[in-house]
């Protein structure tokens, strides 16, 4: 989620990395004609330092502590399933504080009535570049209740859209956070100091992927070969909801095999190309009738690329705060209103789109299980409702000052909600082409480039 502009050496050290992403195989819990299958794999998107300072808050799009809790998220601290269980430290209260903070926003942002769970890891990354990753913990298709047959929805979404948790012994979300390398901002009142990261914002992003803004693509090569392919579906010839809406310039589908087979050079071009946009119908209503440009740079990065909006168009917006990097000083504490039509185009619900007989009332919780020391925090009362005089991005180029953004507050989810299993016309015109149909329910392939983040530790070479 680095900035876009790199030097030739560093470029080269990517494309080296790239070649040589490593490759695992795929695995299927038991096919259910209930509850689907269940996918046992996503790729963890990061957020990175950009280089730059800046200033400005772009606040919540609700009163956190009057708005009511669509979704109940709980979240439990320093979990054994953490990555790295080596590197983790105890979570300071501040923290956890924010944290339940940031999923509270959310909680006030889209409806389940099946609680989210997220696993939260305070982790030692030895990268001072990185803040944070986050991943769904898997994906089902084929449930009852699931909009488009034939398609991954991550965790939280299937839950929600089938009423019921399909896997009540796993989390929904997995995320890590920068334990000492950064510089935190704890605050819930988006002011961060010039040289701070705002770690509200930081959760918030993290969360988004985790709830589906994330989309399958990969990067890398195949077992005994060397040619670089692109392919979608983590190899098991289904899309995610998310890779549905994506098209080229020209309105192509990434999933039009006869454009753009799978597992292809042609594939790899196309998401290294600059020129993905996502499609949906709510976003192109909440972004001027044109769809949203996605962050697709060359070379290709693993854990960056595809599944964020793009850097240069929504740097300095109210929409920054999906974009891969984040600069010190400023706080974006709203999706904004395309980030959260991108959410409903998905299959999200958010209050006030249909009627609602009853609200959750419950709040995050938490539970420490592999560090017992911390107990949560309770959810501050006090929140930031003025609109700044003058915002700037989130996620500015190394190269160049911040950008001023609207002085507009931003605004909640768009009403209209999405039937994600209707065609879709982008803009610019073109059609997009159905998801793979047909397909026995229940497969392995073994074939399959991980690429989830080759650059995590490559030396920061050019701001």
């Amino acid at each position: 989620m680095e900035i876009n502009k790199v030097t030739a050496t560093r470029a080269l050290m990517i494309a080296v990395l790239v070649l040589l992403t490593s490759l695992t195989t795929i695995s299927f819990a038991d096919d259910d004609s209930a509850n689907g299958v269940k996918l046992d794999q996503a790729l963890t998107v990061k957020i990175w330092d950009s280089g730059t300072s800046g200033s400005g808050f772009n606040p919540p799009p609700v009163n956190v502590s009057r708005a009511p809790q669509a979704a109940t998220i709980n979240v439990s601290y320093n979990p054994a399933t953490c990555d790295n269980q080596g590197n983790l430290s105890p979570w300071p209260a501040e923290a956890q504080t924010a944290f339940t903070f940031a999923l509270n926003i959310w909680g006030s942002l889209i409806e389940s009535d099946v609680p989210i769970e997220v696993h939260a890891c305070w982790e030692d990354f030895n990268d001072a570049r990185l803040l944070g990753y986050a991943r769904a913990t898997g994906s089902y298709r084929d449930f009852t209740g699931a909009p488009q047959a034939g398609t991954w929805y991550p965790n939280a979404l299937a839950n929600a859209l089938a009423g019921t948790d399909l896997d009540p012994t796993s989390a929904d979300i997995i995320t890590a956070l920068n334990a000492d390398d950064i510089n935190w901002y704890f605050g819930i009142d988006g002011n961060p100091g010039f040289s701070q990261h705002d770690f509200v914002t930081v959760v918030l992003h993290e969360v988004g992927h985790g709830i589906g803004f994330a989309g399958s693509a990969q990067v890398g090569t195949l077992p005994g070969q060397t040619q670089t392919i692109g392919r979608w579906g983590f190899g098991s010839g289904f899309p995610i909801i998310y890779d549905t809406f994506v098209v080229d310039g020209s309105g192509n589908s990434v999933l039009n095999e006869s454009i753009y087979p799978n597992s292809s050079p042609q594939l790899a071009a196309l998401f290294q190309s600059n020129n993905l946009f996502f499609a949906g119908p709510n976003v192109q209503a909440a972004n001027g009738n044109a769809s949203a440009r996605l962050y697709a740079p060359s070379p290709w990065e693993g854990g960056s690329s595809f599944s964020h909006f793009d850097l240069a168009t929504f740097s300095g917006t109210i929409n920054s705060l999906m974009t891969p990097s984040l600069s010190n000083g400023v706080a974006n504490h709203s999706p904004g209103p395309v980030g959260a039509a991108l959410l409903e185009d998905l299959g999200w619900v958010s209050p006030g789109d249909d009627p609602v007989t009853e609200t959750p009332t419950a709040t995050a919780t938490a539970t420490e299980t592999a560090i017992p020391t911390e107990t949560q925090t309770a959810v501050p009362t006090e929140t930031s409702t003025l609109v700044p005089t003058e915002t700037q991005s989130a996620t500015a180029e190394p190269t160049s000052e911040s950008t001023p953004v609207s002085t507009a507050t931003a605004t909640a989810m768009a009403t209209a909600t999405a039937n994600p299993s209707e065609t879709t016309t982008p803009q610019p015109t073109g059609t997009g082409t159905p998801v793979p149909t047909n397909t026995p329910a229940h497969t392995s392939t073994p074939d399959l480039p991980t690429s989830q983040d080759s650059l995590i530790f490559l030396p920061y070479i050019s701001r």
